[in-house]
């Protein structure tokens, strides 16, 4: 998952209808831990709603939007900590 500045590693499994791929953005910043993703649908232009499965995170929902290929999935993933592109940018 990329932000501006670095990107979150993840891996997760689940559940598709068929092979596919997606590539979405979100105005939510990715929650590290566990996630579930609990619809991704669409037919080129989809999305996807899920539930961050932490309790003390907030927002516990989040939404994605953007390309989609034809199907449905329902997904589980781990979000490790955030990697910085350049470390010397930061303080």
């Amino acid at each position: 998952m990329l932000v501006e500045d670095g990107y979150y590693p993840y891996f997760g499994y689940g559940a598709m209808s068929g092979p596919g791929m997606a590539v979405t953005t979100s105005s939510s910043d990715p929650s590290e831990g566990w996630n579930i993703g609990l619809l991704q649908a669409g037919y080129f232009v989809g999305g996807q709603f899920g539930l961050v499965e932490d309790d003390y995170k907030a927002p516990w929902w989040f939404g994605e939007l953007g390309f989609t290929t034809p199907g449905i999935s329902v997904t589980r993933y781990f979000v490790f900590k955030k990697r910085l592109d350049n470390p010397k940018k930061c303080p």
